[in-house]
């Protein structure tokens, strides 16, 4: 399954139980702070086990949203017991830096592995323990969602 919210992309496999996401657009406070809210509410009922968080081409975040990411979305997050946790590197230091700033926090307490990769193929190879069948299924639901913009459906943080 593949939706979309404003900035961010998000597929979810139930087996494995995975969550990917990907920004893709500009990024405000608002945009920030609306699009990782609905991260938590996609991801409670679903319980995913491991996460792909694409970072890689978001714009500096502001410190409004780097606050509340830190003091109000990772103790959620935590709460979802995922397993493991690939980030694909932002391009940028600056978010680089809020990343290892916010999972320092002692309030995430090392909930899963976190590892960080430069591509989605060595990220998704990582969380599916190398299974060439799971990635290849992915990957594929992935692309076709990228090429063809009707697949992609959009959603409202109400909608959860």
């Amino acid at each position: 399954m593949i939706q979309a919210l404003d900035s961010v992309l998000i597929q979810y496999t139930t087996s494995p139980r995975l969550l990917r996401w990907q920004w893709h657009g500009p990024v405000t406070d608002q945009l920030v702070i609306t699009a990782f809210d609905t991260l938590l509410k996609f991801a409670r009922p679903r319980q995913p086990y491991y996460w792909l968080a694409d970072v890689s081409n978001m714009s500096p975040i502001g410190t409004n949203a780097q606050q509340w990411l830190n003091e109000t979305w990772l103790p959620h997050f935590s709460r979802l017991r995922g397993t493991k946790l690939a980030i694909i590197l932002p391009q940028n230091i600056h978010n680089q830096l809020v990343l290892e700033t916010i999972l320092s926090n002692p309030r995430y307490g090392g909930t899963c592995d976190v590892q960080y990769f430069s591509d989605t193929a060595s990220a998704l190879d990582w969380l599916v323990d190398g299974n060439d069948f799971c990635l290849a299924a992915i990957e594929s639901e992935w692309s076709k969602a990228i090429e063809t913009s009707g697949i992609v459906g959009r959603f409202n943080s109400s909608d959860f």
